[in-house]
């Protein structure tokens, strides 16, 4: 719908109706609304704020109807921190999730990374540690899980630094 500007801060608003119909859904009509505010920490962070709404079946039985969210990251450039956080309104629902990385220098890099979710009473928690290596455009890496109680290797995804 709109997009609105605050010297740093921005806030975008968006609105969307749906239809919805086939086998294996609810038929009916659909609304949507979102909204974020955005704004940079200093010049290598920044924190963001939302509010989503979603009115149709799936999202009120799984994830609720009202979410708040806020996600916080930092870089440095060696030094990366990213943290995130869900709560359902109207659900028992909520995610946190961190991940906290030192780079060595262009190839390797050492991470720590964490999450707790809880649906309906049902928890699940897991933190982790990585050692990566930088092959270009994808990285390898020997990791832990508490949650497995292992160490796996990794053919891990490009790098967002």
């Amino acid at each position: 719908l709109a997009t609105q500007s605050f010297g740093d801060v921005t806030l975008n608003a968006s609105g969307r109706v749906s239809q919805l119909w086939g086998y294996n859904v609810r038929n009916g009509l659909t609304t949507g609304l979102s909204t974020t505010l955005a704004s940079p920490l200093g010049p290598r962070g920044s924190i963001q704020l939302s509010y989503d709404f979603s009115d149709d079946f799936f999202s009120a039985q799984t994830v609720g109807k009202h979410r708040l969210a806020a996600d916080l990251s930092f870089d440095t450039g060696n030094f990366y921190f990213y943290t995130f956080l869900s709560k359902s309104l109207d659900q028992d629902r909520y995610n946190f999730q961190g991940d906290l990385s030192y780079r060595f220098d262009k190839r390797w890099r050492i991470g720590l990374t964490g999450t707790h979710e809880s649906f309906l009473g049902s928890e699940y928690s897991d933190y982790g540690a990585v050692l990566a290596f930088n092959l270009g455009l994808r990285e390898i890496g020997i990791s832990y899980s508490k949650q497995r109680n292992r160490i796996g290797f990794e053919i891990l995804g490009t790098p967002i630094r």
